[in-house]
């Protein structure tokens, strides 16, 4: 998750993620594996780091993995690529 900054320019992100935690929300989004492009609603542009208009209309599904943590990114491209490969569905938290 990328680090936001409040007025006092420190990283906010542990309320950030606490407040996510305590919302129970869900994000929306689809892949087109044909072409590899992934549309999104703003939580999920937000919570990736991508602007949410151009995740609606449709962005390279590596312009959401980059929003990944590091240590993450390799895992979950992994489980997407899986998923498709499978035709089943893939869920995460």
């Amino acid at each position: 998750m990328r680090k936001l900054k409040s007025d006092s320019d420190q990283t906010c992100t542990v309320a950030f993620q606490q407040a996510l935690d305590d919302l129970s929300v869900v994000g929306n989004w689809e892949l087109d594996a044909a072409i590899g492009q992934a549309r999104a609603d703003a939580l999920v542009a937000m919570l990736f780091g991508v602007d949410p208009q151009d995740a609606q209309a449709g962005l390279p599904l590596a312009s959401f993995i980059n929003g990944i943590h590091p240590d993450d990114r390799q895992r979950v491209s992994d489980q997407i690529y899986q998923a498709v490969q499978q035709g089943s569905p893939y869920v995460s938290e």
